[in-house]
């Protein structure tokens, strides 16, 4: 988060863009995760967001990631399902953060 926060105070450009991804095997470990995540970011929630792909509805999940949030947590495969349906741009990812269960 610290990395993430850094990058966005010295960024020249106001482009949003996709900076960590989180895998986890399970929806419910993602909703951990992003219970967790949403805790630490509490005082610069304004600043930092958070996109679940926990959530079965494409549309819902198309509506989040068009807004290009910093950290994106799911699972591998509604990842790349996601990344094939709705052409993510994973070019200012910076961090990839993988949980094995």
């Amino acid at each position: 988060l610290q990395k993430i926060l850094s990058s966005k105070d010295s960024e020249q450009s106001s482009n949003p863009s996709i900076k960590c991804i989180v895998l986890a095997p399970t929806k419910e470990l993602i909703k951990q995760i992003e219970k967790h995540m949403t805790d630490l970011i509490y005082y610069c929630r304004e600043t930092l967001t958070i996109c679940s792909l926990a959530d079965d509805n494409a549309s819902v999940q198309k509506f989040r990631l068009q807004s290009k949030p910093d950290i994106v947590i799911s699972t591998p495969a509604r990842f790349v399902q996601n990344m094939k349906a709705f052409e993510m741009d994973l070019n200012s990812v910076t961090t990839l953060v993988m949980d094995e269960a």
